[in-house]
């Protein structure tokens, strides 16, 4: 092959290798515009908290925004919580959950119980929660875990 031919194919695979590299930028450019407008989206109407240290963040969410997700949560688990088979328990259960950064849900702590069985109801619930939207900062770069109460009431 002529020299003039090899430095022309070599300016060739260059500029197509250049083109590529532009249209890989150009789809992650994209991809992250696309994330920012669907986090702005997500924080109209979203209510915002104030943590210890004064940080104020986007609180965390159970399925809508514009609605009192403690009090959806609440109905949700009440709704599912299956009541011990054979027992005549009741009264009140109080359980501390966290929605980790990822949304997923976990049991912190019982601080107060009537039955070990209605407990035990309400935390095989809480194991198999969807996820939440967790809590973010406001600029969406940073995501929390948040702790919160949950108190429910179960009469025979």
């Amino acid at each position: 092959m002529k020299t003039t031919t090899k430095l022309l194919l070599a300016i060739l695979i260059a500029t197509m290798a250049v083109g590529q590299a532009t249209a890989a930028e150009k789809k992650r450019d994209s991809r992250k515009k696309k994330r920012e407008q669907a986090f702005l989206l997500d924080t109209v109407g979203r209510e915002t908290m104030t943590l210890d240290d004064g940080t104020v963040i986007y609180a965390a969410y159970f399925k809508d925004k514009t609605k009192h997700s403690m009090v959806d949560y609440r109905t949700w688990v009440q709704q599912r919580a299956k009541y011990p088979k054979g027992s005549a328990a009741k009264g009140k259960v109080r359980i501390d959950f966290v929605v980790e950064k990822d949304g997923s849900v976990t049991v912190a702590d019982v601080p107060f119980s009537a039955d070990p069985a209605l407990t035990e109801a309400v935390i095989d619930v809480l194991n198999r929660s969807p996820k939440w939207h967790p809590a973010v900062s406001l600029d969406g770069k940073e995501f929390y875990k948040i702790r919160y109460t949950l108190n429910l009431m179960f009469q025979y």
